[in-house]
C-alpha cells in the first residue's frame, strides 16, 4: 500500500539511501519517491490518502465513503453486509473506487462462497500483523465463520523481567475476548514491577511459579472457536447488556448483545471487553467496584458510538449495592474521589439504566479474579452471559433485589462529605498571662491543665493515663497552645484572613512581614533577612561596663532595641533534606547554614587582626576578653571568656591559654581563641595573691580609675597611659 503513494517531490530529499551493487562499485545516491515503510509518518500517511478518498466519494457514493473511512485496519478491509448481494455491491463498488486512485485490493476472503466465485486456497485470515511474530494472535476461519487464536510460546526461554514482557506485549486480542485469561499476565507484569527486579536477572520464585503456570495452560486456547457474528439472521431489535465487578486484583467490564427474533426468542452473545490492574496502594473494594461502573460506561459509550445498529435500551448491571446507590445519588454528596466519577458515569448514562445483579449471575465476576483457558473455553457466563437474558424482562430479578438509597439516607452510604460545624469563641483576656509573671511557671501550669482534661476523657482503668513529671511533649504543647492563644489576642483579624487564605488588610501592621501559619496553627513570619540581620547585629563589638563577673558584650542591638537579641532554641535542621522540610522549618535551615558559616569566618577573621603587629597569640595575657571559636553553637549565641593563665611552648610562644567562662573554666589552643574586638581593654585581678583567684574588674580606657588600696584597676595598651598610671 505504502508504495502506492507518491511523495510531494519537495520532500523527496528527506527520503535518501546509499546504494552499491557490489564493494567495488561507487556509492550511489537514490531518492524514495514513494512512502516508505518503517519510517514514522507512514502510517499516518497512508490512513489520510483513505480519509482523503472517502471525502471526495461521499458526495457520489455515501455507502462506500463511510466504509473506507471506518471499515479499514491500516491496509486490511474487515467489513461485511445484511445480506450476499449488499456485500457482493461493496466489494465490486470499492474495487473500482481504489483502483481508480492506485490502490488495487487484492486476497478477498468471505465466509460465503457465492461471493467469491470461488474458495481460495487459504480460508484463513490473520487479524492485525503477521501471525509469525504474536504470540497469542487472532484468526478468522472463513469457512466455518469462527475466530480463533493461535498460541506460539518460544520453549527453553530463560524467565526474566525482560523475556516475560517480550511474550506478553506479543499477545494480541483487541475485542477482549479472553480478558479473564489475560488479566493473569497483566497481574504478573505489575508483581514484576513491585518486585524491583533486574531485567535480565532472574524473577522471584512467586512470579516464576504464576508464570510457568499460565504458559503451560495458554496453549488450551487453540481449541477455542468463537462464532463472528454476534446477532441473530431474524432479528428483529438490539440491546446492550453490561457488566462490571472489582476484586482485589484487577476490576473490569464485559458488554453483550442481546437480539430478539421473530419468534419472540432471544440470543446473547459476548461483544468486548475490557480489565484493568487494580493500583498497588490499598483501595476499598467500594472504590474499585465504582471504578470498574466508570469503565463500563466509558466502553459502553464506545461500543454505541461504534455498532451500526439502531440500540432500543442499554442496561447497565453490577452486583455492588453501594456502588448502584453512589450513582443514583448527587456527586456533591460525597468526597472528591467518589464524586468526580459519579459525575463521569452520570454525564455518560442515565442513573435509571444501572440494575442489580447476583453475583453469581455476573459474568463479569470472572474477569476480576480470572480463570484458566480450559475453564473459560467451557463457561456458558462468560460466552453467552446471564441464563436471565433468555427470558423476558418482567422475569429479569432486578429491583426486588435491591432498593434504591434517596439522597435522603445518604448518611447510610460511605466516602460522604461530612459537614465540620466549628463555633469559635474569642475572649479578648483569659488572664493567663497576667496570673503568672514566668513563662515556665505558666507553661508548667497549662501542661498539668492539659494533662488532665486528657485523663478525664480517658476510662478509668486505662492504663495510658498520664502520671509523674511533665514530659517534653506535654511542655511543648503547653508552650504552642499559650503562643495561639496569645496570637488570637493579639491578632485575631490577620489569622482569620490568613486561615481563609485571604490577602491581609492594607491596614495590618503584619502586612510587610509576609506572615503565614506554620504546620501547628502557629503565625510565622517570612523573615529570612531579619534572621540574617538579627545573626549580625548579635556580633560583639566591646564588653559591657558593668559588673565585673558580666561577660555579656556590647553589640549592635543594643543600639536598636536596648538589649541583646536571643532565639527560641531549634532543632538542627541543617542535614535535613530541603523536600522535608515546609516553609517555616526551611528559613530556620537557612537561617543556621547562614550562621554556622558566617560565625566561623567572622571569629577566624577577627584572629587576623593585629595592632601594632602584634599576632592574636601575642595578645594574649591574662585578664584579655577573648571570643572562643566552638562547634554547634546555635544561632545569635557566642561563647566568651577571661583569659586566667597563659601556656607558653618550648620556643616561648603562648600556644594555649586557661579561660574561665559563665560556666566554669575550659583550657583552649590559641588557635581556638580571638582578642575581644575592644582592643584597649585589659582585665586584671583586684589584688594579685598568688594561688588565689580574685574578681577581675574592667571600664572603658579614657575613664579615670584609681583605689586608695592601691590595687590596679586598668592598665591600658598604649605606652603613655602606662607611663601615667605608673606616675600616678
Amino acid at each position: 500500500m505504502y508504495r502506492q503513494i507518491n511523495v510531494e517531490p519537495s520532500q523527496r530529499k528527506l527520503q535518501l539511501i546509499l546504494w552499491r551493487s557490489d564493494p567495488s562499485s561507487p556509492l550511489q545516491t537514490y531518492e524514495l519517491n514513494t512512502v516508505t515503510y518503517g519510517t514514522a509518518p507512514a502510517a499516518y500517511l497512508s490512513t489520510r490518502c483513505l480519509k482523503k478518498i472517502s471525502d471526495e466519494t461521499l458526495t457520489k457514493n455515501p455507502k462506500i465513503s463511510q466504509i473506507i473511512a471506518n471499515d479499514f485496519y491500516v491496509d486490511d478491509l474487515l467489513t461485511g453486509g445484511d445480506s450476499i448481494e449488499e456485500v457482493a455491491y461493496i466489494k465490486t463498488e470499492i474495487t473500482q473506487i481504489l483502483e481508480y486512485y492506485g490502490f488495487q485490493l487484492r486476497k478477498f476472503l468471505s465466509n460465503r462462497s457465492e461471493i467469491m466465485g470461488s474458495l481460495c486456497d487459504d480460508n484463513t485470515l490473520s487479524i492485525g500483523e503477521s501471525n509469525k511474530s504474536k504470540t497469542l494472535g487472532l484468526l478468522w476461519n472463513s469457512t466455518e465463520d469462527y475466530l480463533l487464536y493461535s498460541i506460539a510460546i518460544p520453549d527453553k526461554v530463560i524467565c526474566t523481567k525482560r523475556s516475560i514482557l517480550s511474550i506478553i506485549s506479543q499477545i494480541f486480542d483487541p475485542l477482549g475476548l479472553i480478558s479473564p485469561v489475560i488479566i493473569t499476565a497483566k497481574i504478573i507484569v505489575q508483581k514484576l514491577w513491585a518486585s524491583n527486579t533486574g531485567w535480565d536477572e532472574t524473577v522471584t520464585p512467586e512470579i516464576y511459579t504464576i508464570w510457568k503456570a499460565f504458559c503451560h495452560q495458554l496453549s488450551d486456547l487453540n481449541k477455542l472457536k468463537i462464532p463472528r457474528q454476534v446477532t441473530s439472521e431474524f432479528a428483529i431489535e438490539f440491546e446492550l447488556h453490561c457488566f462490571s465487578d472489582a476484586s482485589e486484583s484487577a476490576y473490569g467490564t464485559c458488554i453483550y448483545l442481546r437480539s430478539k427474533t421473530n419468534s419472540l426468542g432471544y440470543q446473547t452473545r459476548l461483544l468486548c471487553a475490557k480489565t484493568r490492574v487494580a493500583p498497588l496502594k490499598t483501595v476499598t473494594i467500594a472504590r474499585l467496584e465504582l471504578c470498574a461502573a466508570l469503565l463500563q460506561a466509558e466502553l459502553a459509550e464506545k461500543v454505541r458510538n461504534s455498532l451500526k445498529l439502531n440500540l432500543s435500551k442499554c442496561y447497565y448491571w453490577s452486583d455492588s449495592t453501594i456502588t448502584l446507590s453512589w450513582i443514583r445519588a448527587s456527586p456533591h454528596l460525597f468526597k472528591i474521589f467518589v464524586a468526580n466519577r459519579i459525575s463521569q458515569i452520570q454525564s455518560l448514562t442515565e442513573p435509571s439504566d444501572w440494575h442489580y445483579v447476583n453475583t453469581k449471575q455476573n459474568p463479569a465476576d470472572i474477569l476480576s479474579r480470572g480463570i484458566a483457558p480450559a475453564d473459560l473455553i467451557s463457561s456458558s457466563l462468560w460466552w453467552n452471559g446471564p441464563t436471565f437474558l433468555a427470558m423476558d424482562p418482567c422475569d429479569w430479578p432486578i429491583e426486588h433485589k435491591f432498593d434504591t438509597i434517596k439522597n435522603s439516607d445518604v448518611s447510610l452510604l460511605p466516602e460522604r462529605k461530612i459537614k465540620i460545624v466549628s463555633l469559635v469563641v474569642t475572649k479578648t483576656d483569659l488572664g493567663l498571662f497576667e496570673r503568672y509573671s514566668s513563662l515556665t511557671k505558666l507553661q508548667r501550669v497549662t501542661a498539668y491543665c492539659l494533662r488532665f482534661i486528657k485523663n478525664l476523657k480517658m476510662k478509668r482503668n486505662n492504663f495510658d493515663r498520664q502520671i509523674g513529671p511533665l514530659g517534653t511533649n506535654e511542655l511543648n504543647n503547653a508552650l504552642r497552645i499559650l503562643i495561639q492563644i496569645s496570637q488570637q489576642q493579639e491578632f485575631s483579624a490577620d489569622l482569620e484572613h490568613l486561615r481563609k487564605h485571604k490577602q491581609l488588610s492594607s491596614k495590618s501592621k503584619l502586612l510587610r512581614l509576609t506572615p503565614f501559619l506554620d504546620e501547628q496553627n502557629i503565625l510565622r513570619f517570612n523573615t529570612i533577612i531579619c534572621q540574617i540581620e538579627a545573626c549580625l547585629n548579635s556580633r560583639p563589638i566591646s564588653p559591657l561596663p558593668s559588673t565585673p563577673n558580666d561577660l555579656q558584650p556590647l553589640t549592635p542591638s543594643h543600639f536598636l532595641i536596648g538589649a541583646r537579641l536571643t532565639s527560641l532554641p531549634e532543632e538542627d535542621l541543617t542535614e535535613v533534606p530541603v523536600n522535608r522540610l515546609k516553609m517555616y522549618k526551611r528559613q530556620q535551615q537557612i537561617q543556621q547554614n547562614f550562621w554556622k558559616r558566617w560565625s566561623k569566618e567572622y571569629i577566624s577573621e577577627l584572629q587576623y587582626r593585629t595592632k601594632w603587629n602584634k599576632t592574636s597569640a601575642e595578645q594574649l595575657c591574662p585578664g584579655v576578653l577573648v571570643l572562643i571559636k566552638e562547634d554547634g553553637l546555635p544561632p545569635l549565641v557566642w561563647k566568651m571568656g577571661v583569659v586566667e593563665e597563659v601556656h607558653p611552648g618550648e620556643d616561648g610562644v603562648v600556644r594555649a591559654a586557661t579561660i574561665r567562662t559563665s560556666t566554669g573554666r575550659l583550657q583552649r589552643p590559641t588557635k581556638k581563641l580571638c582578642p575581644f574586638p575592644d582592643e584597649d581593654l585589659v582585665l586584671k585581678p583586684t589584688g594579685c595573691q598568688e594561688g588565689r583567684h580574685v574578681p577581675y574588674i574592667h571600664e572603658r580606657g579614657n575613664a579615670a580609675a584609681q583605689t586608695n588600696s592601691g590595687n590596679a584597676v586598668i592598665i591600658a595598651n598604649d605606652e603613655k597611659r602606662k607611663k601615667r598610671t605608673s606616675s600616678e
